[in-house]
């Protein structure tokens, strides 16, 4: 079973095929979610903007956001 996560909303399905629709229209395994949590609460991003998390997927996305920021 694989479970994926976007903007809040979790949805699980059995099958590879399934699991792949999901992939491709930007759904983010939950393990991913759970990993960058995991990384912001013992406070490896501490040093980001505040604005950078602001409507932000995965963790990655957030690191690249605050590059850009920083670089203006």
């Amino acid at each position: 079973m694989f479970t994926f996560e976007k903007d809040g909303v979790r949805m699980s399905v059995e099958s590879d095929i399934q699991a792949s629709a999901f992939l491709s229209c930007g759904w983010k395994p939950v393990e991913e979610t759970v990993k960058g949590f995991k990384e912001i609460l013992e406070g490896k991003y501490d040093d980001l903007p505040e604005d950078a998390f602001r409507q932000c997927g995965p963790i990655e996305d957030v690191v690249e956001k605050a590059k850009k920021m920083t670089s203006k």
